[in-house]
């Protein structure tokens, strides 16, 4: 019988086998950190990415506030600018309708070019006018075209409206625009 031969009686046999095993290891080991690292470089990637791009909207959503901050400031100093003073006006209701037909054009003016601004108003508050069932101001909103449309109501609505407390009193309350 004949004597078979085995495969790692050599020397260069077995050290092939360790430099296979070794460049297999090596192989195995490298591809693993490069998934590793590439993850981590696309995940910073999109990460850094998506800061930059809400960065550029905050933004874009501070500017349109500070415009519509200005517009409200300028509508404010106007119309304190054609109030001579709180008991005449709570008398004269005349002056009081004049006073917001005027400031119909100037609404419209500061509002109809920024799209960001869905709705407009100005109204006297219930200390100088009392409930009434008359229409004590404006109130702008957009229709579906993109236009301001007027919608009536008097100060017996905002008496009655569950939201009033946060469009209506809330600025009232706290002397200035609420945001």
């Amino acid at each position: 019988m004949q004597k078979r031969k085995a495969f790692f009686t050599s020397i260069s046999k077995k050290l092939m086998l360790l430099y296979i095993i070794g460049a297999f290891s090596l192989a195995v080991t490298l591809v693993a950190v490069a998934i590793s690292l590439s993850s981590k470089i696309l995940t910073e990637g999109a990460s850094a990415q998506m800061n930059l791009f809400c960065e550029e909207r905050a933004d874009d959503i501070n500017l349109e506030m500070v415009r519509i901050e200005d517009a409200v400031s300028s509508l404010a100093r106007w119309t304190r600018s054609r109030i001579p003073d709180v008991e005449t006006i709570k008398e004269d209701a005349e002056l009081r309708d004049a006073i917001v037909d005027d400031a119909d054009d100037l609404i419209r003016f500061m509002t109809e070019h920024n799209d960001f601004i869905e709705s407009a108003y100005i109204h006297y508050t219930l200390d100088v006018t009392g409930i009434t069932d008359r229409e004590e101001g404006v109130y702008y909103t957009r229709n579906d075209d993109g236009n301001f449309k007027t919608i009536p109501f008097t100060q017996e609505e905002i008496v009655n409206d569950p939201v009033a407390e946060d469009w209506y009193y809330g600025p009232i309350r706290l002397g200035k625009a609420a945001w």
